[in-house]
């Protein structure tokens, strides 16, 4: 009975610190895409690595940051995978 408790408790942190992250990562998402914007305003032509930085890190820290906010800790639950999914050895003939 305590374990119960105690996994629940710790359950209940967990799923708390990946949602926290969750808002860390849209915050640091809104920061890099503040600053591609006011780096963009400044640039007449082309387009440096700066940017494309800046973009992918924006995007990437969104996307992460919104499936830990909606998700919490159950980003962590196992799945049942279909047979027809499972890798399955082909047989060795005997000699």
């Amino acid at each position: 009975m305590e374990r119960g408790v105690t996994c629940r408790r710790h359950g209940r942190i967990a799923d708390t610190s990946l949602r926290a992250g969750g808002f860390a990562l849209l915050g640091l998402a809104g920061l890099a895409i503040h600053a591609l914007m006011a780096l963009r305003a400044g640039l007449s032509q082309g387009s440096s690595p700066w940017v494309f930085g800046l973009a992918m890190a924006g995007f990437i820290a969104a996307s992460m940051g919104s499936a830990l906010v909606v998700l919490g800790h159950h980003i962590l639950d196992e799945v049942e995978v279909s047979e027809r999914w499972i890798e399955r050895r082909p047989a060795v003939p005997h000699r």
